[in-house]
């Protein structure tokens, strides 16, 4: 059998080695505070950090209703208005927003008109210029 002395100094070693696991414990639980929540000593169970909170999205504009105008022969017109010559239609459309979208319908235009009236609106500062020819 071991005799007391022996016993005692193995269970010195015994305890040296559970405080030293203990100390590597802490150690890696306080470099791993910050990036897992709630694991700490302050008992705090929420991170440093938190993410701002999200907001509903912003509600969609509604689509601007697009612009149509109608190209007939050598004359335009706007919708059901009177078909004025293509020239001084585009000039009378200074006034709207150059953002906006516009639909040109020249199945009974000529070339010569639908082309000088889509130059027209291009001029004027008209981007988005969809022409439909069927």
């Amino acid at each position: 059998m071991a005799s007391r002395d022996e016993r005692r100094k193995s269970g010195g070693g015994r305890i040296l080695g559970v405080g030293l696991l203990a100390g590597i414990v802490a150690i890696v639980i306080a470099y791993l505070r910050g990036c897992i929540p709630g694991l700490g000593v302050d008992g705090s169970s929420t991170p440093e950090t938190s993410a701002p909170a999200k907001s509903d999205p912003a509600p969609a504009k509604p689509a601007a209703v697009a612009l149509e105008l109608v190209v007939d022969g050598e004359r335009c017109r706007r919708g059901d208005a009177e078909p004025l010559p293509c020239d001084q239609f585009c000039r009378s459309l200074g006034t709207e927003p150059k953002t906006r979208k516009i639909q040109v319908d020249a199945t009974l235009g000529s070339h010569a008109a639908v082309d000088s009236l889509r130059k027209c609106l291009a001029a004027q500062g008209f981007r988005d210029v969809t022409v439909r020819t069927e």
